[in-house]
């Protein structure tokens, strides 16, 4: 799992050493994710807290991830619109059905189920309207029984179905003018963020993260990565980081976790992030990473399943609050994102568009996701 297999007609392969990287970082950032919040919410203190406060920067990552796989893999065959949306219909919402499902599970055992469900936030959560309302104004609805890690799905269903149309502008006035436009469109999504707090803003301005990754992919498949080459979508970030910038000036910095500062934070992390990547680190990092060997490989193909099952099962679980009943959880959990993961994509019917198909280039979207 994690090299690539069939590939469209004229798409390139990624190598070996870079597919290796990426499934290190989708591993690395999958753990990284549950122990932010197996840390932060079990009342330790010092090291571990400071280690592992970082948790929306791992989803950061997971955006530019994305970006960078789904570019690769659907830029050539996105014209068969019905054959990309079902692909991804067929990659987000099994999984989240069943963490909708694990949830009222978990809060059935703890006995909460009565006093927590809501039908209007099951919807929600359906719809990909979630979010989380205790870090930001504008929220539709928050994660569905309290499975915060959730609110990333929304964006990653946006940006999906976004995707088509940009690869359309793209194809008819290139990548320069492609990256003004949602450049200019997220600032303004944010501006209007500011002055009317709501989700569809917020997740227009998000976009042009997730661009920085497909941004890197399209620049790596006509040449080498460089600090130069990169150099317009991490301005692009900076300027969307300068309007954040002004909505800390306007709401005052207060905690650094929630808005305004937690978008300063996220749109800053990107653009260094895609710099880092672009610069002779990004090199060594590859290098690095494709030593993670089968190990990552194995915990990046189950990455999706961990990110939308560890809440409820390791932290909202009371059952999980003891030694035994944490390794307990950490089976179940490893266990479920396996199946879901490994073992429902061969029995989902698969879209077919053209006679050919790929598994693979399914490697790393929403925080967990493969592509396909």
């Amino acid at each position: 799992m994690g090299e690539t297999a069939l590939v469209a007609p004229g798409m390139k392969r990624l190598n070996l050493p870079l597919t290796a990287s990426l499934n290190t970082a989708r591993a690395l950032a999958a753990i990284y994710v549950v122990c932010h919040h197996l840390v932060m919410t079990s009342g330790w203190s010092g090291a571990w807290t400071n280690i592992f406060r970082f948790g929306q920067e791992a989803v950061i990552v997971f955006f530019l991830l994305s970006g960078f796989l789904i570019f690769h893999a659907e830029h050539g065959r996105v014209s068969d619109a019905r054959g990309y949306y079902l692909r991804r219909l067929r990659r987000i919402y099994p999984a989240l059905m069943c963490a909708l499902m694990i949830s009222i599970i978990i809060a059935g055992l703890n006995g909460t189920i009565v006093r927590d469900f809501n039908i209007w936030a099951l919807l929600g959560n359906i719809a990909a309207l979630q979010d989380v309302s205790a870090l930001k104004p504008g929220v539709v609805v928050d994660g569905f029984l309290g499975n915060s890690p959730l609110w990333s799905l929304s964006y990653e269903v946006f940006f999906y179905l976004m995707f088509p149309l940009v690869i359309t502008i793209y194809s008819r006035i290139g990548r320069g003018r492609t990256l003004a436009i949602i450049a200019t469109a997220s600032v303004i999504g944010y501006a209007s963020y500011l002055v009317f707090p709501n989700h569809l803003s917020l997740v227009c301005a998000y976009f042009s993260v997730w661009w920085g990754g497909a941004y890197l992919a399209d620049i790596r498949g006509n040449s080498a990565l460089s600090i130069r080459g990169a150099l317009p979508v991490i301005a692009a970030l900076l300027a969307l980081s300068i309007a954040a910038l002004l909505g800390v000036f306007v709401f005052g910095l207060g905690d650094p976790g929630v808005f305004p500062m937690l978008p300063l934070r996220h749109f800053v992390f990107a653009s260094a992030c895609i710099a880092l990547c672009a610069s002779p680190v990004g090199v060594w990092l590859v290098r690095a990473g494709a030593h993670g060997g089968s190990p990552a490989a194995f915990v990046a193909s189950i990455s999706y399943g961990l990110y939308v099952f560890h809440y409820p099962v390791l932290i909202q679980w009371r059952g999980a609050r003891t030694p035994t009943g944490l390794i307990v959880g950490l089976i179940v959990l490893i266990a479920a994102a396996y199946i879901c993961d490994r073992k429902l994509d061969l029995i989902l019917p698969k879209p077919r568009p053209g006679g050919w198909q790929r598994r693979d280039a399914d490697e790393a979207e929403a925080p967990g996701t493969r592509v396909g």
